[in-house]
């Protein structure tokens, strides 16, 4: 994560930059409770995606026992 905010740094004031944070944050917490809500993105990898903002996605596989970022 530290990398990724680094990264965004570089281009976005820092207000930005935190509220973006916040709603990845929240989106993987979701995730985390609704592993399924995410639409399946690639059915024959079993990879499902979810949109945090207008063009840009999480895309993450669902195991028995975890989800995979």
């Amino acid at each position: 994560m530290f990398e990724m905010t680094s990264f965004l740094a570089d281009s976005w004031d820092k207000k930005t930059v935190d509220r973006f944070i916040d709603n990845v944050h929240d989106t993987v917490n979701l995730l985390a409770e609704f592993p399924y809500m995410g639409r399946m993105a690639n059915e024959k990898l079993g990879v499902r995606a979810i949109v945090i903002k207008p063009y840009t996605r999480v895309y993450y596989t669902v195991t028995p026992s975890e989800v995979i970022f």
